[in-house]
């Protein structure tokens, strides 16, 4: 089975492992946020797409708030499939798949937790030790195409950085995921009141165009912590809960510390923004076939259009599944504008065809008439992805401009290609 931690990875410092999730709300609300968007469980072949439920053991009366971390990991999350691979194909696929052998979240080798793309960093007291435990961080920025909402939260686990890594497969579910605070930044918002309104919208892209009136309370929720050069922080709560009898006091302790740490350790700046128009070596070139086994070469693809859509996904991945139909939709809205889409299946390498039936299948059941191709070795260092789906732009020399898009956002992809094409010469 494909845990939605395992879909949503990032080349990180501690591996993850086969089968391993992250046992809290986020995992939680990915279900539900994908029964939002989805509105129905879709049977595609022989697989039934529905998300794993995990016990709530993270988050209490802020759930729905938290709701704009979980809205990522909804759309990036993995469905369970009826047809799951063996334990040494489950091992192969983790070494395919970029998703499954990356983690969501940044352990930082010190006491000092920069997180870029959120623009803040923050150190620990002087008093405030982490031995029993360690802690990480999701760093995930954006939240949707140009919506100048940002979003990172520091993590908690219950083993140290050196027992996370040699954590053997049959004991993942033993790592234990835990939360302190999480900090919204958003850019050119000029009250509270804009900063509060900016962010509802891109949980409502997130959503599908659906937010009640209790999830919007509950976004408005927040404190602001600081304003600077355009930009306001706001911080919201996580709830403390038991951990376990050896790492408690500590965590505890660190919990406890959270006042301390906005107010006396953080120190905040113009969060990144990542633009592929300036960077010269960001270009992607490759030769590789599609499902069919036909040759394709990346400057012959993109020259085709002013802007090509690369929307990267895998068999195992239920949202994905259901988004392609929306995207084939897109893509005959934007082939006669200059406007390309091209698919890339994470788990159907071409020197490996275990799921390339499964995938052909998908394509077929689907509708989709894009080209779909096979990843070649490498095709992760030029296309770094988060989870799956990831969405990445380029224009007809294959250089990648815009900004990438993580998780199924099928209303974001055709502002993100009308604005790219604007752009374009």
């Amino acid at each position: 089975m494909y845990s939605i931690s395992q879909c949503y990875a990032k080349k990180k410092n501690h591996p993850v492992k086969a089968g391993q999730s992250f046992p809290n709300v986020v995992e939680y609300l990915a279900q539900i946020g994908y029964y939002i968007y989805v509105g129905r469980v879709i049977v595609l072949k022989s697989y039934i797409l529905i998300m794993e439920v995990i016990i709530i053991k993270t988050f209490k009366r802020l759930v729905v708030l938290l709701l704009s971390a979980a809205m990522i990991l909804a759309f990036t999350a993995c469905g369970s499939s009826s047809e799951e691979p063996e334990p040494e194909e489950q091992a192969e696929t983790e070494a395919e798949t970029t998703a499954a052998s990356e983690d969501a979240v940044e352990s930082d080798a010190s006491d000092v937790f920069n997180f870029a793309d959120v623009g803040f960093t923050y150190e620990l007291p002087e008093d405030l030790h982490i031995e029993k435990g360690s802690i990480s961080k999701a760093d995930f920025g954006e939240l949707s195409y140009g919506s100048g909402v940002m979003m990172g939260y520091p993590i908690y686990y219950n083993k140290t950085d050196e027992e996370i890594r040699s954590l053997p497969d049959g004991e993942a579910d033993s790592l234990k995921e835990f939360g302190t605070f999480v900090i919204i930044c958003v850019k050119d918002a000029e009250s509270v009141e804009e900063a509060k309104e900016k962010y509802m919208e891109a949980m409502t892209d997130f959503s599908g165009g659906q937010l009640t009136q209790e999830q919007r309370d509950l976004f408005s929720a927040v404190k602001e912590i600081h304003r600077e050069n355009g930009y306001i922080w706001f911080m919201a709560y996580r709830d403390k809960i038991q951990v376990s009898d050896a790492c408690q006091a500590e965590y505890e302790a660190l919990f406890d510390a959270t006042d301390d740490i906005i107010a006396n350790h953080m120190k905040f700046f113009a969060p990144e923004e990542w633009d592929g128009y300036d960077d010269d070596a960001a270009v992607i070139s490759f030769e590789t076939e599609d499902l069919d086994g036909n040759t394709v070469k990346s400057e012959d693809l993109f020259a085709q259009n002013k802007v090509t859509m690369i929307n990267i996904w895998g068999t195992y991945c239920g949202p994905c599944i259901v988004e392609m139909p929306e995207i084939e939709k897109m893509y005959q809205e934007f082939s006669s504008k200059g406007g390309g889409v091209v698919g890339l299946v994470v788990n159907v390498p071409v020197d490996n065809s275990r799921f390339l039936e499964d995938a052909q299948s998908l394509v077929q059941e689907t509708g989709v008439t894009y080209p779909n191709l096979r990843v070649w070795e490498g095709y992760d260092k030029l296309l770094e992805h988060q989870g799956t789906p990831t969405t990445y732009f380029v224009d007809s020399k294959g250089k990648l401009i815009g900004s990438p898009i993580l998780g199924a956002q099928v209303t974001t992809y055709p502002k993100a290609m009308e604005d790219l094409l604007s752009k374009a010469e």
